[in-house]
């Protein structure tokens, strides 16, 4: 009974890897696009919070 857990998680993750090899082309630039708005948000942020103690 575990060895069939076992065998079917290793299974479900292989799936889940190739599932995920193969639309990373099309979710690669909505991440970029993600990450890069983050960056913003959070270098703005910190300009805050330096302006801040500056004054």
């Amino acid at each position: 009974m575990k060895g069939n857990l076992v065998v079917g998680m290793l299974a479900g993750s292989v799936i889940g890897a190739a599932a995920a090899i193969i639309a990373m082309p099309y979710i690669k630039p909505q991440l970029n696009r993600i990450v890069s708005k983050g960056k913003t948000m959070i270098n703005t942020h910190m300009g805050k919070m330096t302006d801040q103690d500056a004054q």
